[in-house]
């Protein structure tokens, strides 16, 4: 779980495409960094976080499957590509 909030910095770009872009590179230069397994553990511990989060806002379990289960998880796949 979650114990610590940190501010995140907005990014900008002159399109989604660029922006994507972006994002992938830091994201394969961080991945490489990490074991398969360091990967899954993290991935497993976004996924608790957001369900608690989803939860504490009073999203109901079905709404909380779709978003964790097919939204996010495809976002996040697509973009760590």
């Amino acid at each position: 779980m979650l114990t610590e909030h940190r501010r995140v910095d907005q990014a900008t770009a002159p399109s989604l495409r660029e922006f994507a872009e972006r994002t992938r590179f830091r994201a394969d230069t961080a991945l490489a960094l990490i074991s398969d397994s360091e990967f899954m553990e993290g991935q497993a511990a976004i996924e608790t976080a957001a369900s608690h989060e989803l939860t504490v806002r009073n999203y109901s379990d079905e709404s909380i499957g779709k978003i964790l289960g097919g939204n996010m998880i495809r976002v996040l796949r697509r973009v760590l590509r």
